[in-house]
């Protein structure tokens, strides 16, 4: 990832409204996230997981967001920190221009876009900072983060999606990081041996919240069987919205 900040000074950032108050949440928050890294000196941490939202999703009639886990050296590492513009350069160029690269996290991104008409999604992290050379994060810094800033929640009320999508319930982690930051929360189960459910977090209850297992390591049916669960609750909200 990091010899893609060269390729990414010529991508314009949208200016609209909400890219806009993104662009002041971050400026805000970026003092606080390089304490964090300062903190940790010892440990190998990756970039800020920044948006940029296009706008398609801003215009669509239903508006999902993706809660994945966290990126894998996503733009290096911190101690190189480039700017918030760039951070946000590089999340278009990866998101929404190379389309992920085929990452199995980012094909289930773009199978969802292929559910109805009218339907965009914007792929976000429950995890900001993960590790810079390896998957996963350190559990230390995922708790500073939640209760240095509310970040994620910033963004959701900021974007104001129809529907949030957690492909994370196979990990317990995150269902825990999840009730830190939304609260506790009813559940209706979809697909009980397959962790599918929808919740209502008290904070967020407005918006349903689709909890599914991670794609990456599920066998073709699995996924399928998944994937037809989230496609049938997906299609009834459409339906009811419009």
């Amino acid at each position: 990832m990091e010899n893609r900040l060269q390729a990414i000074h010529d991508i314009v950032l949208p200016s609209d409204p909400i890219n806009s108050q993104l662009e002041d949440l971050y400026r805000k928050i970026w003092h606080s996230y390089e304490k964090i890294c300062a903190v940790h000196t010892n440990r190998q941490l990756s970039n800020i997981y920044l948006l940029t939202v296009p706008e398609e999703f801003i215009k669509a009639k239903i508006k999902i967001l993706i809660l994945g886990k966290e990126t894998q050296g996503w733009g290096g590492e911190f101690k190189d920190a480039p700017s918030i513009t760039e951070l946000r350069q590089l999340y278009k160029l990866y998101v929404h221009e190379e389309k992920g690269n085929q990452a199995a996290f980012m094909r289930f991104v773009q199978w969802i876009l292929t559910i109805h008409d009218g339907i965009e999604v914007l792929p976000d992290n429950i995890i900001k900072i993960g590790k810079k050379s390896r998957s996963g994060h350190y559990r230390s810094v995922a708790r500073e983060q939640m209760n240095i800033l509310p970040v994620v929640q910033e963004e959701i009320r900021i974007i104001n999606p129809d529907v949030i999508i957690c492909p994370t319930s196979n990990i317990p982690a995150y269902n825990e990081y999840l009730t830190a930051m939304f609260g506790s929360y009813t559940e209706e189960v979809l697909q009980e041996d397959l962790w599918v459910s929808v919740r209502r977090y008290d904070t967020i209850k407005e918006i349903p919240v689709i909890i599914s297992p991670h794609p990456q390591g599920k066998s073709t049916d699995e996924l399928d069987a998944v994937k037809y669960s989230i496609a049938q609750y997906i299609k009834m909200f459409y339906d009811k919205k419009n």
